[in-house]
């Protein structure tokens, strides 16, 4: 099936004199302003289809800083909902994906462009026969509670992904490692393809070659568990983890505000400007982006808006030159079953692709989406430029469907996840 859509995000951004510094090209650089000081730049999006707003705040405070105190640098954050967990292990959603590059330090990152670079790790090597990675961890880095990240906690993070008892939805993931189905399994304490030879080196090696598993490190499974506090705090863990990123948990109240406060070990690659982030948690999309309209939030829920606000924003002359335009991770398409009949009838297929108008769903889409030619969007690594979709041919999708020799018409069932 290749008739799908490939969606854009309208980054919104105030404009001001003076240069503009260039975007943080990490996948989490819709965070970049957590890390790097305040300037006109954009607030880049995070590896979703989604839209957010930065709202740039300006102080006519007098010259006298000298005798004024510091006002804390608190970035006013909001979401509607609040994250299911911020244990590493078990993040899944959109919301706990928002927050885990707060917290934690990957061992590797991806820059835009999906090229992978340094992050907790300070380099790599990959074996000839591309089975065998082993990854040199960078000097200094430590958890929140003061002590120094080493190799083990990455392997007791791996395991702890790959044991049932934790629930990881990244277990699949990681079946590739060598011994880990036996650890899985249970018949084994221990998943013999991880190793730490030394504190600052890590070794994992696969049954087979898998040319996405590096890309595993730059989430959730390549961050770094503290095995003691895991234990001590229990299910507590979840509330109020210990990881390695900039900020730790100061405060979190369940649908209503969820506080971040510098971490004082804080060793990463990028450094901290900011005293903490304040999150809101509550209401809905339209409220938040009033709020947001109005000054009481430096950025809007980072997701898409209510459409309606959207094409608001959109033709309102106050915004107009400020909104830009980039291409994320995201298509949408029907996925087939081609085990049951009448999927299974390669005929069928084609016919189903020649009838979908993709350009009236992209006008109904109001700009928000363009032509996919394929799953993968231009920026992920695997694109095909040359490959092109059916086009939307109904006449052509019923010569087809008659050539197929089925009985006339034809039923099948469409299940339909609103977007």
């Amino acid at each position: 099936m290749r008739g799908f859509l490939q969606k854009e995000t309208k980054t919104t951004k105030v404009k001001a004199s003076g240069a503009t510094s260039p975007l943080n090209e990490s996948h989490w650089g819709w965070l970049s302003p957590l890390l790097t000081p305040f300037s006109p730049s954009s607030f880049p999006s995070f590896a979703s289809v989604k839209t957010l707003f930065l709202l740039l705040l300006f102080t006519t405070a007098a010259l006298c800083a000298a005798e004024t105190p510091r006002r804390p640098k608190i970035l006013r954050l909001a979401r509607t909902d609040d994250p299911m967990t911020l244990d590493p292990s078990t993040m899944q959603t959109m919301v706990d994906g928002l927050f885990w590059p707060l917290l934690y330090l990957p061992l590797l990152d991806i820059t835009n462009r999906t090229d992978l670079v340094p992050c907790a790790a300070r380099a790599w090597n990959v074996s000839p026969d591309k089975r065998v990675f082993t990854l040199w961890l960078r000097p200094g880095v430590r958890f929140s509670n003061g002590r120094e990240v080493t190799a083990a906690d990455y392997v007791y993070g791996l395991e702890r992904c790959l044991n049932p008892a934790t629930g990881s939805s990244w277990s699949g993931f990681l079946k590739g490692i060598r011994g880990a189905q036996a650890f899985i399994n249970g018949k084994t304490n221990h998943v013999n393809g991880v190793r730490a030879p030394s504190a600052d080196t890590l070794v994992i090696e696969l049954e087979r070659s898998d040319p996405a598993f590096l890309y595993f490190l730059a989430s959730s499974p390549g961050t770094a568990v503290p095995r003691e506090e895991v234990e001590r705090l229990g299910p507590a863990f979840s509330v109020r983890p210990v990881g390695n990123g900039p900020y730790v948990v100061q405060k979190w109240v369940r649908g209503a505000r969820l506080q971040l406060a510098r971490n004082p070990h804080y060793q990463g690659p990028e450094p901290q400007h900011l005293d903490g982030v304040d999150v809101l948690i509550g209401g809905d999309s339209t409220t938040l982006l009033m709020m947001f309209e109005r000054g009481e939030l430096d950025v809007s829920q980072p997701l898409s808006p209510p459409f309606p606000s959207f094409l608001r924003l959109k033709n309102d002359p106050r915004w107009r030159g400020l909104i830009e335009r980039e291409t994320l991770f995201g298509t949408l398409g029907i996925i087939l079953n081609t085990t049951i009949p009448p999927l299974n009838n390669r005929l069928v297929r084609q016919a189903i692709n020649h009838a979908i108008n993709r350009d009236l769903r992209m006008h109904v889409a109001q700009g928000l989406s363009t032509h996919a030619e394929g799953m993968l969007p231009p920026i992920m690594s695997g694109y095909n430029p040359r490959l092109r979709c059916y086009d939307y041919n109904p006449e052509k999708a019923r010569e087809i469907l008659l050539q197929s020799g089925l009985p006339l018409p034809l039923h099948t069932v469409l299940w339909h996840d609103p977007i």
